[in-house]
């Protein structure tokens, strides 16, 4: 890869993990602009516009994060074979369209790598929009079990509806000492 072309990578890199921090506190409107400018450096990366996605569907710009949405599932087309995680946030994606074959990828994410942590999380983000909180804990647990940050899923603005539940948080305490 060309130095400039890295140069490039790296500053998209840089602005899109602060505007996933800021995502995280809740500065939405700070993680928006971050996650723009990511894309002016690196506008085929379909994870940065599925992150943009998920920060203007939560600052309730619905319109505007399916376009993002649509833009994401564009770019990972394009791609000959998707893994697991790719497969997941396809599924992730097309789900806030309305696509009935979301729960269908979600499924086959599982399959392919049962260990993934983000697949887990992906997937209980997927149950709770499906109003299935027993599986959303259920996934939520298998994400921590499989290392995903508890702090992290704790403030997840997709999994609020689960993260104070005292059940939900006692399960995790029991799992996170347990590992």
């Amino acid at each position: 890869v060309p130095s400039h072309d890295r140069r490039h990578w790296q500053d998209a890199d840089t602005q899109s993990n602060l505007a996933t921090v800021y995502y995280y506190l809740g500065r939405l409107a700070e993680s928006i602009h971050l996650y723009k400018k990511a894309l002016e450096q690196s506008p085929e990366r379909y994870e940065i516009h599925g992150n943009l996605a998920d920060a203007l569907r939560q600052s309730g710009d619905t319109d505007a994060a399916k376009r993002s949405y649509k833009q994401a599932l564009s770019l990972l087309a394009k791609r000959p074979q998707l893994d697991a995680r790719e497969l997941a946030l396809k599924a992730h994606y097309s789900d806030f369209l309305q696509d009935s074959q979301a729960t269908v990828w979600m499924e086959q994410a599982r399959g392919l790598d049962a260990e993934n942590a983000e697949v887990w999380l992906l997937s209980a983000q997927m149950y709770l929009r499906h109003h299935d909180k027993t599986n959303a804990t259920l996934a939520a647990i298998k994400a921590v079990e499989f290392g995903f940050s508890y702090k992290l899923l704790s403030i997840d603005p997709d999994l609020s509806p689960i993260a104070n539940d005292k059940n939900f948080n006692k399960s995790l305490q029991q799992e996170r000492s347990s590992l």
